[in-house]
């Protein structure tokens, strides 16, 4: 915004520089709601004991404010962003990252994403079990290639019961 007012007037006003931000914040903030059943979600993987890491191709600041805006920012390790590595969504170094993260393999790893290019494809190629979460997807995709479909994010408690039953002990 400061590189508008600069180009547009020649300086940048402080007060109207202020005011844009604010402005942009409180719309921005207008806008974010949790899907249905994701509190609900997270509390009960966190009671399952599974450890959660994003992988985004947003700048790193920006994800962590978002889910702290959202006040999940408790059930997250880490966050791994494009910034990070230099890459986006597929290339292999995120999930890589989110494995070691996770200190997980990827038969033990289910990657939930809503980009069936970057998320899905991307977990794929290394081997991590997918879910694509239909209820975010915003591009009208047919076909994801993931293994699970979700139509809500609780379904999600139900494939992890179902994968650990498989699970070799």
């Amino acid at each position: 915004f400061n590189k508008v007012l600069d180009k547009e007037f020649g300086r940048v006003d402080f007060k109207v520089l202020a005011a844009g931000i604010v402005g942009y914040r409180r719309a921005k903030a207008g806008s974010q709601v949790l899907y249905p059943n994701v509190s609900r979600t997270l509390i009960e993987l966190t009671r399952m004991g599974m450890r959660l890491t994003v992988i985004s191709d947003a700048p790193k600041l920006e994800v962590w404010l978002r889910i702290a805006d959202l006040g999940l920012h408790h059930y997250f390790d880490e966050i791994i962003t494009s910034e990070d590595f230099g890459v986006k969504k597929p290339d292999p170094k995120p999930f890589q990252k989110a494995l070691e993260a996770l200190n997980t393999s990827p038969a033990e790893t289910l990657m939930v994403g809503d980009w069936a290019e970057r998320d899905i494809a991307g977990a794929k190629r290394l081997g991590i079990k997918t879910a694509w979460a239909k209820y975010g997807d915003t591009f009208d995709t047919k076909e994801s290639g993931a293994d699970y479909e979700l139509d809500d994010v609780s379904q999600l408690l139900e494939i992890i019961r179902k994968e650990n039953a498989h699970a070799p002990v």
